[in-house]
């Protein structure tokens, strides 16, 4: 049955450490803007892009989870309860993508990542700091567990673009069971 100007939401938990840049990929995905000064996520944040697709209304709902490991109690249903995961690194910080790493770790070995879609984002690639091989051990992890990689800047907007169409294309329209990801309506928890 074809749902017709119903409006339904998907969630994207975004996780990595601080200063990676996932508020500024909260922007940058809902309404486009940078901004240059650094404010701090205390907990969690949230932000929602609203768009049309296939005569369908759908909220993209972002989860943004701040990187200080002092509020990790209140992550763990955040990323148990929600079907879409962003795993994210800063291309200008190897430590980001061993820390990245261990939170995925974390994550596997608690059994929260069952059945679920991750996508592994390198952030901040127009950074004149890029560590030598942040595109490799972005691939290498990604492929290691059949994840989809992508880079992005939000301040240039590279890959934005990409990742929602990523985001829509391969994991909610050619999802065999699209029930599982949309939900009506975002509530706030």
């Amino acid at each position: 049955m074809e749902l017709m100007n119903c409006k339904h939401s998907i969630k994207a938990v975004l996780i990595g450490d601080s200063y990676v840049g996932k508020t500024s990929l909260c922007k940058a995905i809902t309404n486009g803007d940078f901004v240059n000064i650094y404010s701090r996520t205390i907990g969690i944040d949230y932000k929602v892009k609203n768009i049309v697709i296939n005569n369908r209304e759908l909220s993209i709902c972002l989860w943004d989870l701040c990187g200080d490991e002092r509020f990790q109690f209140m992550f763990d249903s955040f990323v148990d309860t929600n079907k879409i995961l962003f795993f994210m690194y800063s291309a200008d910080s190897l430590d980001s993508f061993i820390h990245m790493k261990k939170l995925f770790e974390y994550y596997l070995s608690n059994n929260y990542l069952k059945d679920k879609k991750i996508i592994v984002i390198a952030t901040k690639i127009d950074s004149d700091n890029c560590y030598l091989d942040y595109e490799k051990h972005g691939i290498e992890f990604s492929k290691l567990y059949n994840y989809l990689f992508i880079k992005t800047s939000s301040k240039t907007k590279y890959g934005i673009q990409e990742l929602i169409d990523m985001l829509i294309n391969t994991i909610i329209i050619n999802n065999k069971n699209t029930e599982t990801i949309y939900k009506k309506n975002c509530c706030l928890m």
